[in-house]
């Protein structure tokens, strides 16, 4: 189990900003363009942006810490739930 305290947080959140900027430009792009919309297996929509996005964020959490497990929509649509020890999200 990890125990985050507020300036370890804050730390995350600083080095999460990049990552919000970067996701939200690719997210623009592919708005900006002449995309599709599908439908993954429980029905529900997905464009390349949110693939895009979510990878992007994956990646980036990723660096900060591999011992809090992720759950990430389209990710779990395609693997299923992570495995995880303890309790931390």
């Amino acid at each position: 189990m990890i125990n985050l305290n507020f300036k370890q947080l804050n730390n995350f959140a600083a080095k999460l900003e990049n990552t919000v900027r970067k996701s939200g430009k690719a997210i623009m792009k592919v708005y900006n363009s002449d995309f599709e919309v599908t439908i993954k297996k429980d029905e529900s929509p997905v464009t390349k942006a949110d693939t895009i996005a979510e990878e992007i964020i994956l990646k980036d959490l990723i660096k900060l810490s591999e011992d809090i497990p992720i759950i990430a929509e389209e990710n779990i649509a395609e693997f299923g739930f992570p495995s995880f020890k303890g309790n931390t999200f």
